[in-house]
């Protein structure tokens, strides 16, 4: 029995995630980045969202766990 194309395609379709970052700034307008050392590179603080969870809870968590921040998301940092 042949599968249709729409199945076929479900079947090999990947599952996307969404991921949260924050942009952390001091007094002088520095960007706060963090060290990965499992790819040598610098990046935002930040990681996957997790089932049920919101982008901006997601990203505070994050924060929390890879720098021991505890911070709050502002839309307008003005």
């Amino acid at each position: 029995m042949r599968q249709s194309k729409a199945a076929s395609n479900a079947s090999t379709s990947k599952v996307q995630a969404m991921g949260a970052f924050a942009v952390i700034f001091d007094a002088e307008a520095n960007v706060l980045l963090c060290h990965r050392t499992d790819r040598d590179a610098w990046n935002l603080p930040g990681g996957k969202v997790e089932a049920g969870e919101a982008p901006w809870e997601a990203a505070v968590r994050e924060v929390h766990e890879e720098i021991g921040l505890h911070v709050r998301v502002r839309v307008n940092p003005s």
